[in-house]
Protein backbone atom coordinates (compact mmCIF):
# COMPACT_ATOMS: atom_id res chain seq x y z
CA UNK A 1 0.00 0.00 0.00
CA UNK A 2 2.82 2.33 0.86
CA UNK A 3 4.86 1.83 -2.45
CA UNK A 4 1.85 2.00 -3.97
CA UNK A 5 0.73 5.42 -3.01
CA UNK A 6 4.48 6.64 -3.02
CA UNK A 7 4.88 5.67 -6.87
CA UNK A 8 1.62 7.51 -7.54
CA UNK A 9 2.48 10.57 -6.16
CA UNK A 10 6.10 10.38 -8.31
CA UNK A 11 4.01 9.59 -11.53
CA UNK A 12 1.54 12.91 -10.84
CA UNK A 13 4.88 14.77 -9.99
CA UNK A 14 6.33 13.67 -13.68
CA UNK A 15 3.81 14.33 -15.46
CA UNK A 16 3.69 17.90 -14.31
CA UNK A 17 6.97 18.38 -15.43
CA UNK A 18 6.54 16.43 -18.50
CA UNK A 19 3.45 18.50 -19.82
CA UNK A 20 3.55 21.31 -21.90
CA UNK A 21 0.74 23.38 -20.18
CA UNK A 22 1.90 24.84 -16.56
CA UNK A 23 0.78 22.66 -13.77
CA UNK A 24 -0.71 24.96 -10.87
CA UNK A 25 1.11 22.65 -8.04
CA UNK A 26 4.52 21.44 -9.73
CA UNK A 27 7.39 19.43 -7.92
CA UNK A 28 8.98 22.75 -6.84
CA UNK A 29 6.21 23.95 -4.92
CA UNK A 30 5.51 21.20 -2.60
CA UNK A 31 4.37 20.92 0.57
CA UNK A 32 6.30 18.69 2.87
CA UNK A 33 5.10 17.79 6.37
CA UNK A 34 8.33 16.05 8.33
CA UNK A 35 7.37 14.06 11.69
CA UNK A 36 10.59 13.60 14.19
CA UNK A 37 11.36 10.42 15.58
CA UNK A 38 11.31 11.90 19.37
CA UNK A 39 10.15 9.46 21.20
CA UNK A 40 6.83 9.80 23.18
CA UNK A 41 6.66 13.88 21.96
CA UNK A 42 5.89 15.97 18.92
CA UNK A 43 8.12 17.92 16.61
CA UNK A 44 6.72 18.61 13.37
CA UNK A 45 8.32 20.86 10.65
CA UNK A 46 5.91 22.02 7.13
CA UNK A 47 7.90 23.42 4.37
CA UNK A 48 6.68 25.11 1.52
CA UNK A 49 7.30 28.25 -0.46
CA UNK A 50 10.77 28.41 0.50
CA UNK A 51 9.39 28.56 4.28
CA UNK A 52 9.65 26.99 7.18
CA UNK A 53 6.89 26.40 10.09
CA UNK A 54 7.59 24.18 13.29
CA UNK A 55 4.80 22.89 15.37
CA UNK A 56 6.48 21.77 18.91
CA UNK A 57 9.92 20.78 20.04
CA UNK A 58 9.68 17.74 21.93
CA UNK A 59 11.65 17.31 25.40
CA UNK A 60 14.49 19.05 26.68
CA UNK A 61 16.87 16.29 26.31
CA UNK A 62 15.74 15.90 22.82
CA UNK A 63 16.89 19.24 21.92
CA UNK A 64 20.16 17.83 19.80
CA UNK A 65 17.68 15.87 18.05
CA UNK A 66 15.07 18.24 17.27
CA UNK A 67 18.03 20.54 16.06
CA UNK A 68 19.45 17.93 13.74
CA UNK A 69 16.32 17.44 12.43
CA UNK A 70 15.83 21.09 11.33
CA UNK A 71 19.16 21.39 10.05
CA UNK A 72 19.00 18.15 8.31
CA UNK A 73 15.70 19.68 6.62
CA UNK A 74 17.59 22.83 5.45
CA UNK A 75 16.63 24.88 8.12
CA UNK A 76 18.42 28.02 8.72
CA UNK A 77 15.31 30.32 9.62
CA UNK A 78 11.58 29.84 11.33
CA UNK A 79 9.20 31.54 9.56
CA UNK A 80 6.54 30.78 12.07
CA UNK A 81 6.44 28.77 15.36
CA UNK A 82 3.47 27.09 16.70
CA UNK A 83 3.13 25.48 20.44
CA UNK A 84 0.53 23.97 20.73
CA UNK A 85 0.56 23.29 25.01
CA UNK A 86 3.15 23.46 27.65
CA UNK A 87 3.35 19.72 28.50
CA UNK A 88 7.06 19.25 28.49
CA UNK A 89 7.18 16.81 25.36
CA UNK A 90 5.97 19.65 23.62
CA UNK A 91 7.72 22.47 24.89
CA UNK A 92 11.43 21.10 25.95
CA UNK A 93 13.02 21.91 23.03
CA UNK A 94 11.38 24.90 22.48
CA UNK A 95 14.00 27.09 23.76
CA UNK A 96 16.98 25.54 22.17
CA UNK A 97 15.43 26.08 18.73
CA UNK A 98 14.76 30.02 19.46
CA UNK A 99 18.48 30.10 20.29
CA UNK A 100 20.06 28.03 17.69
CA UNK A 101 17.61 29.97 14.88
CA UNK A 102 15.89 33.41 13.92
CA UNK A 103 12.64 33.16 14.20
CA UNK A 104 9.49 35.69 12.80
CA UNK A 105 6.48 34.77 14.55
CA UNK A 106 5.44 32.66 17.87
CA UNK A 107 2.43 31.05 18.48
CA UNK A 108 0.80 29.53 21.69
CA UNK A 109 -2.15 28.56 23.36
CA UNK A 110 -2.79 30.09 26.62
CA UNK A 111 -0.91 29.18 29.90
CA UNK A 112 -3.77 26.78 31.84
CA UNK A 113 -3.93 28.03 35.86
CA UNK A 114 -1.05 26.47 38.06
CA UNK A 115 1.03 25.02 35.41
CA UNK A 116 4.78 25.59 35.44
CA UNK A 117 7.89 23.73 35.25
CA UNK A 118 11.70 24.29 34.17
CA UNK A 119 11.27 23.76 30.39
CA UNK A 120 8.36 27.03 30.55
CA UNK A 121 10.62 29.25 32.03
CA UNK A 122 13.64 28.42 29.61
CA UNK A 123 11.09 28.82 26.98
CA UNK A 124 9.97 32.43 27.90
CA UNK A 125 13.72 33.28 28.73
CA UNK A 126 14.90 32.27 25.26
CA UNK A 127 11.64 34.11 23.64
CA UNK A 128 12.94 37.20 26.01
CA UNK A 129 16.34 36.92 25.08
CA UNK A 130 15.43 36.55 21.02
CA UNK A 131 13.48 39.63 21.22
CA UNK A 132 10.24 37.92 20.90
CA UNK A 133 6.56 38.28 22.06
CA UNK A 134 3.99 34.77 21.44
CA UNK A 135 0.93 35.29 20.45
CA UNK A 136 -1.44 33.50 21.84
CA UNK A 137 -4.34 32.28 20.16
CA UNK A 138 -7.77 33.10 22.00
CA UNK A 139 -10.20 32.90 18.82
CA UNK A 140 -10.03 30.55 15.52
CA UNK A 141 -7.54 32.19 13.35
CA UNK A 142 -6.67 32.32 9.91
CA UNK A 143 -2.57 32.70 8.40
CA UNK A 144 -1.39 31.86 5.46
CA UNK A 145 2.22 31.04 5.35
CA UNK A 146 4.84 29.60 1.66
CA UNK A 147 1.43 29.38 0.09
CA UNK A 148 -0.64 27.29 2.77
CA UNK A 149 -3.78 28.26 4.58
CA UNK A 150 -4.09 27.56 8.06
CA UNK A 151 -6.50 27.59 10.50
CA UNK A 152 -5.76 28.04 14.01
CA UNK A 153 -8.42 26.50 16.62
CA UNK A 154 -7.86 27.44 20.24
CA UNK A 155 -9.54 25.20 23.18
CA UNK A 156 -13.06 26.31 23.66
CA UNK A 157 -12.90 26.36 27.15
CA UNK A 158 -10.58 28.72 28.88
CA UNK A 159 -10.70 28.17 32.66
CA UNK A 160 -8.74 24.64 32.51
CA UNK A 161 -5.98 24.03 34.77
CA UNK A 162 -2.91 22.43 34.85
CA UNK A 163 -4.13 18.73 34.94
CA UNK A 164 -6.10 19.03 32.16
CA UNK A 165 -3.68 21.15 29.83
CA UNK A 166 -3.49 18.21 27.11
CA UNK A 167 -7.14 19.41 26.10
CA UNK A 168 -6.17 23.55 26.38
CA UNK A 169 -3.87 22.14 23.15
CA UNK A 170 -4.46 24.67 19.80
CA UNK A 171 -5.70 22.46 16.43
CA UNK A 172 -3.51 23.40 13.57
CA UNK A 173 -5.53 23.10 9.97
CA UNK A 174 -4.10 23.28 7.27
CA UNK A 175 -5.11 23.61 3.84
CA UNK A 176 -2.77 23.32 0.17
CA UNK A 177 -4.72 23.31 -2.99
CA UNK A 178 -6.92 20.06 -2.85
CA UNK A 179 -4.88 18.75 0.00
CA UNK A 180 -5.92 18.78 4.16
CA UNK A 181 -4.47 18.17 7.19
CA UNK A 182 -5.18 17.93 10.51
CA UNK A 183 -2.39 18.62 13.68
CA UNK A 184 -4.54 18.61 17.08
CA UNK A 185 -1.27 18.84 19.37
CA UNK A 186 -2.88 16.28 22.55
CA UNK A 187 -6.74 16.95 22.42
CA UNK A 188 -8.26 14.51 24.54
CA UNK A 189 -12.23 13.55 24.50
CA UNK A 190 -13.23 17.00 25.58
CA UNK A 191 -10.97 18.70 23.05
CA UNK A 192 -11.94 16.31 20.35
CA UNK A 193 -15.43 16.91 21.15
CA UNK A 194 -15.49 20.83 20.28
CA UNK A 195 -13.19 19.52 17.36
CA UNK A 196 -16.17 17.22 16.28
CA UNK A 197 -17.88 20.78 15.68
CA UNK A 198 -15.81 22.53 12.76
CA UNK A 199 -16.84 20.56 10.09
CA UNK A 200 -13.10 19.58 9.18
CA UNK A 201 -12.62 16.53 7.01
CA UNK A 202 -8.48 15.71 6.11
CA UNK A 203 -6.45 13.47 4.14
CA UNK A 204 -3.42 13.49 6.55
CA UNK A 205 -4.08 13.10 10.20
CA UNK A 206 -1.17 13.17 13.20
CA UNK A 207 -3.16 11.47 15.50
CA UNK A 208 -3.98 13.47 19.18
CA UNK A 209 -1.98 12.52 22.12
CA UNK A 210 0.13 10.50 20.84
CA UNK A 211 -2.68 7.69 19.39
CA UNK A 212 -3.88 6.95 22.90
CA UNK A 213 -7.87 5.52 22.11
CA UNK A 214 -10.64 8.49 23.90
CA UNK A 215 -14.15 7.48 23.78
CA UNK A 216 -15.11 9.32 20.80
CA UNK A 217 -11.72 8.72 18.72
CA UNK A 218 -14.29 6.59 16.47
CA UNK A 219 -16.09 9.32 16.10
CA UNK A 220 -13.26 11.47 15.07
CA UNK A 221 -12.02 8.78 12.66
CA UNK A 222 -15.57 8.70 10.84
CA UNK A 223 -15.67 12.80 10.69
CA UNK A 224 -12.63 13.79 9.36
CA UNK A 225 -12.14 10.85 7.01
CA UNK A 226 -8.14 10.20 6.62
CA UNK A 227 -6.36 8.40 4.57
CA UNK A 228 -3.18 8.30 6.00
CA UNK A 229 -2.28 8.64 10.00
CA UNK A 230 1.35 9.41 11.72
CA UNK A 231 1.25 9.02 15.40
CA UNK A 232 4.12 10.75 17.24
CA UNK A 233 5.25 7.93 19.72
CA UNK A 234 7.14 5.12 20.80
CA UNK A 235 4.17 2.19 20.46
CA UNK A 236 0.96 1.97 19.31
CA UNK A 237 -2.26 1.92 21.48
CA UNK A 238 -3.75 -1.07 20.11
CA UNK A 239 -7.53 -0.27 20.46
CA UNK A 240 -6.54 2.70 18.79
CA UNK A 241 -4.89 0.67 15.95
CA UNK A 242 -7.74 -1.61 15.84
CA UNK A 243 -9.79 1.49 14.56
CA UNK A 244 -7.74 2.46 12.28
CA UNK A 245 -7.20 -0.77 10.36
CA UNK A 246 -10.97 -1.13 10.58
CA UNK A 247 -11.41 2.14 8.43
CA UNK A 248 -8.38 1.03 6.63
CA UNK A 249 -6.43 3.93 7.16
CA UNK A 250 -2.60 3.99 6.67
CA UNK A 251 -0.82 4.12 9.72
CA UNK A 252 2.64 5.11 10.62
CA UNK A 253 4.42 5.65 13.96
CA UNK A 254 7.34 7.85 14.28
CA UNK A 255 9.36 4.94 16.39
CA UNK A 256 9.73 3.74 13.37
CA UNK A 257 11.44 6.37 11.75
CA UNK A 258 10.68 9.75 10.84
CA UNK A 259 7.73 10.55 8.58
CA UNK A 260 7.65 12.34 5.49
CA UNK A 261 4.31 13.53 3.94
CA UNK A 262 4.42 15.49 0.34
CA UNK A 263 1.41 16.97 -1.20
CA UNK A 264 1.43 18.46 -4.75
CA UNK A 265 -1.67 20.37 -4.00
CA UNK A 266 -3.99 17.57 -5.27
CA UNK A 267 -2.73 14.19 -3.84
CA UNK A 268 -0.23 13.06 -0.91
CA UNK A 269 2.52 10.88 -1.13
CA UNK A 270 3.96 9.40 2.08
CA UNK A 271 7.34 7.61 3.34
CA UNK A 272 9.23 6.68 6.14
Amino acid sequence: MRAKRFLLGVLMALLCFGTAAPCAYAAEETLTVSFADVGEADCILLQCGGTNVLLDAAEAKSAPQVLAFLKSRGVTTLDAVFLSHFDQDHVGGMAAVLRAFPVEAVYTSYLPAGKSSREIDDFYMALESAGLTATVIEEETALSIGGVDYTVYPPQNRTLEAKDSNNASLLLYGTYGESRFLLPGDAEKKEIRELLGYGLSCELLKLPHHGRREGNTDKLLDKLQPDFAVICASAYDEKTLTELQLRGIETYLTADGPVTAVSDGKSWAVTQ
